[in-house]
C-alpha cells in the first residue's frame, strides 16, 4: 500500500510541476513564443480546468494553500471560456478547499457558485451545493437552515437521479437527527443512504452509511464487524483516508485486549502519514496511551500523550481535544499515585473546556454573522430586483397607457377621416349625379332640338327653294351655284340633327360620327380642321362615347367660334392606359388662370372628363393659342 501511494504522489507531483508551467506560460508568454508554448498548445482549456480541480481535491488537506491555488486558478480559466457548468464546478472546488481552512468564505462561495448555478440553468451542480451549504449550516448549529437545504437537495438529486449525492444528503440527515437526539429518524436516515448505496454500488457512501447504523448497535462485535465491512468498501476507491483512519479508531475504542488496540490505532495512523489528519491522529494516540495504561506502561502512555497527542493539540489550536487530553493526563497521573497533578489537570481541562467553548461558540458566531450577512445580502438583492420589477411593471404600464392613448387617438382620427371620406364621397356622389342629370336634361334638350331642327330643315328649304326660283337671276350659273350650295347646307343640318338625336348616334360608329362631326363643322367655317385618329374604335361605353362626344364637339364649337385665322388641330389616341384628346389651335389665346374666362364650355368639359373618372387639363395664353389634354380611362365592352 504504501508504495501505491508513493507512486501517486509522484505522478500528483509531476502533474503539480506540469500544470504550473502551463498556467506560468499562459500568464507570461505571447501565443506560444518563449520556451513552453508547447505545453498550453497541447492542453485544452477544459482538461486543464478538470486537472487543476483534481490537484485542489487531492492538496485540500496536505497543502491547503496549494490547493486555494489550483482552485483560483480553475475558476479564472473557467472565466475565460464563459462556460457556465465549468465556472460553477469552479467554485465548488474552491468552497470545498476553502472550507479547511475559512469556513465562513466556504460558505459565501458556495452561496455565489448556488446563485449562478440557478441563474445560468446549471441544474446539474445545484444539489450537490445545496448539500455542501447544509453541512456547513450543520457545523454552525442551524439545524433549520441545514434540514430546509437538505430537503430541497433531496427533492432535486432524486430529479436529477444524482444518487451520491442523495445517499451523502441522507447521511447528514441523519447526523442532524442523531444530534438533535432524535435516533430513531437518524437511523432511518442512515439506513435510507445505505439502500440507496446499495442499489446503485456506491462503495464510499456504503462504509459512512455503515459506519453510523453501527452507533446504534449494542453488541460490540457486531459494532466492529460493520465497522470492518465499512473500512473494505472505503478502501474500493480513493481519497477515503480520513475515513478509514476514523474507522479503525472507532474500533479500536470498542476493543478490550490493549495489544489490538494498539494495533488498530497505529492503522489508524498509517494514514495519517501523507495526509495532514490531526484529530485522527491524536484520538489514535490517545487510545494508544489508555492501552499502555492497561498494560502497566504508565511512561509510554505519558510519552505519547504528552510527546504526541498534546503537542498535536497546541499545535493546532485545538482546545477541544486539548481538553480531552488533559483528561487523559490526569487519569495517568491518577495511575502514577500523584492526586495533586491529577488535580491540577483535570482544573486545567475544565478550564481549557471553557476556553474551547467559547473559541467554538466565537467561530460559530462568527459563521452565522456571516450566513446573516450573505442572507441579508440575498434579501438586499431580491428586494432590489422587485424593485425593479415594480419600476419595470410601471415603466410597461405607461407604455401601455401611451399606446393605448395613441391607439385612441388614432383609432378617432381613423374614423374622423372615415367620415370625412364618407362624407366626400357622398357629397362626390351627389355631383356626379347632379352632373348626370343635367348632362342628361342637356342630352334630351339637344334631342327635341334635333328633332325640331330636322322637322323645320324641309319646309324651310323648300321655302327657300320656291322664293330662288320666283326670283330674276338672269345668270343661271349663279342661280344652279346658290341652289346646290342650299342643298349642301340642307344635307348637313339634317346630319347634324341626326347625330345630335343619341338615338340616331347609337346607329353609327365611333370612327364615323368623330369624322362626320369634323365634315359638318369644316362647312360651318373656313378654318382648316385637321384630324388625326387611328383605324378601330376604341372600347368605349356607350356612355362614354356620348360624354366624349359632347367634350369634341364642345372643343370644335368653342374653336370656329374664337379662331379667326390659323388652324385647328386634333389628334385622337388610345391604349391600355384609355382614350387621350389632345386639341390645338393657333387661335388668339387667352388668360386660362384667369376666373373671368372659365365658361360654361369649358366647365362642361371638365364635369364631362371628370364624370367620367379622367381629366381635362388646359393650357393657354394671350397670343400663343389653346391646348386641351383629354384623359379617359378605358372601360373594356362587356
Amino acid at each position: 500500500m504504501m508504495g501505491y501511494k508513493s507512486i501517486r504522489l509522484l505522478i500528483m507531483f509531476i502533474l503539480s510541476c506540469l500544470l504550473m508551467a502551463f498556467i506560468s506560460c499562459n500568464r507570461n508568454q505571447d501565443h506560444g513564443t518563449r520556451q513552453g508554448a508547447s505545453i498550453s498548445a497541447s492542453i485544452k482549456q477544459n482538461d486543464s480546468i478538470a486537472i487543476l480541480d483534481s490537484l485542489a481535491n487531492v492538496n485540500k488537506v496536505r497543502n491547503n494553500l496549494l490547493a486555494i491555488r489550483f482552485a483560483k486558478e480553475a475558476v479564472q480559466c473557467s472565466k475565460k471560456i464563459k462556460d457556465a457548468a465549468a465556472y460553477v464546478k469552479s467554485l465548488k472546488m474552491l468552497g470545498l478547499v476553502y472550507l479547511y481552512s475559512s469556513i465562513d468564505s466556504s460558505y459565501v462561495i458556495y452561496n455565489n457558485a448556488l446563485r449562478y448555478a440557478r441563474e445560468n440553468q446549471v441544474s446539474g451542480e445545484i444539489p450537490q451545493l445545496l448539500y455542501n451549504l447544509a453541512d456547513i449550516s450543520n457545523t454552525a448549529f442551524n439545524y433549520h437552515t441545514a434540514i430546509s437545504q437538505l430537503d430541497t437537495c433531496i427533492r432535486l438529486a432524486r430529479k436529477e437521479k444524482m444518487h451520491e449525492v442523495l445517499a451523502n444528503a441522507y447521511n447528514l440527515m441523519g447526523n442532524i437527527y442523531n444530534s438533535t437526539g432524535d435516533n430513531k429518524a437518524s437511523l432511518v436516515m442512515y439506513d435510507s443512504s445505505y439502500k440507496i448505496a446499495s442499489e446503485h454500488y456506491l462503495t464510499r457512501q456504503i462504509g459512512v452509511a455503515l459506519g453510523n447504523i453501527a452507533k446504534f448497535d449494542q453488541s460490540q462485535d457486531t459494532i466492529i464487524h460493520k465497522l470492518k465491512i465499512g473500512i473494505s468498501f472505503l478502501q474500493k476507491t480513493g481519497g477515503n483516508e480520513e475515513e478509514i483512519a476514523s474507522f479503525y479508531n472507532n474500533i479500536a475504542v470498542h476493543l478490550s485486549n490493549p495489544d489490538s488496540v494498539l494495533a488498530y490505532s497505529a492503522k489508524a495512523l498509517s494514514y495519517c502519514k501523507d495526509i495532514n489528519l490531526p484529530i485522527v491522529r491524536m484520538s489514535a494516540y490517545n487510545n494508544m496511551t489508555y492501552a499502555f495504561l492497561e498494560k502497566g506502561d504508565i511512561l509510554k502512555a505519558e510519552k505519547y500523550l504528552k510527546d504526541y497527542a498534546i503537542s498535536i493539540a497546541v499545535k493546532e489550536k485545538n482546545l477541544d481535544w486539548l481538553s480531552n487530553l488533559y483528561d487523559s493526563y490526569a487519569d495517568i497521573f491518577v495511575a502514577k499515585k500523584d492526586f495533586n497533578q491529577a488535580f491540577l489537570y483535570e482544573r486545567k481541562a475544565y478550564q481549557t473546556r471553557l476556553l474551547a467553548f467559547n473559541q467554538t461558540a466565537s467561530e460559530q458566531v462568527r459563521l452565522l454573522a456571516a450566513m446573516l450577512d450573505l442572507k441579508n445580502k440575498d434579501l438586499a438583492i431580491r428586494e432590489a430586483r422587485e424593485n425593479l420589477q415594480v419600476k419595470q411593471a410601471d415603466i410597461r404600464n405607461m407604455w401601455f397607457g401611451i399606446f393605448l392613448l395613441v391607439f385612441i387617438i388614432l383609432a378617432v382620427v381613423l374614423i374622423f377621416f372615415l367620415f370625412l371620406q364618407r362624407n366626400k364621397l357622398t357629397y362626390q356622389k351627389s355631383l356626379t349625379q347632379s352632373a348626370r342629370r343635367i348632362i342628361q336634361l342637356e342630352e334630351n334638350d339637344k334631342a327635341r332640338v334635333a328633332m325640331e331642327l330636322h322637322d323645320l330643315v324641309g319646309p324651310m328649304i323648300f321655302s327657300m327653294r320656291r322664293q330662288m326660283d320666283n326670283l330674276d337671276i338672269s345668270d343661271e350659273k349663279v342661280k344652279a351655284l346658290l341652289l346646290d350650295r342650299l342643298q349642301i347646307l340642307t344635307n348637313h343640318l339634317r346630319s347634324l340633327s341626326h347625330r345630335m338625336n343619341k338615338t340616331l348616334r347609337e346607329k353609327h360608329s365611333f370612327s364615323e360620327l368623330i369624322i362626320g362631326l369634323f365634315e359638318d363643322m369644316k362647312a360651318l367655317s373656313s378654318i382648316p380642321l385637321h384630324l388625326k385618329m387611328p383605324s378601330g374604335e376604341p372600347p368605349l361605353l356607350k356612355e362614354q362615347f356620348d360624354h366624349f362626344y359632347r367634350i369634341l364637339q364642345e372643343l370644335l364649337t368653342n374653336g370656329i367660334k374664337y379662331v379667326n385665322e390659323g388652324v385647328i388641330e386634333v389628334t385622337i389616341s388610345w391604349d391600355r392606359d384609355g382614350l387621350f384628346l389632345f386639341y390645338r389651335d393657333t387661335g388668339p389665346g387667352f388668360d386660362s388662370e384667369a376666373k373671368d374666362h372659365s365658361g360654361m364650355g369649358m366647365m362642361n368639359i371638365s364635369e364631362r372628363a371628370g364624370f367620367l373618372g379622367g381629366n381635362a387639363l388646359l393650357k393657354s395664353k394671350p397670343g400663343e393659342g389653346t391646348k386641351w389634354t383629354i384623359h379617359i380611362p378605358v372601360i373594356i365592352k362587356k
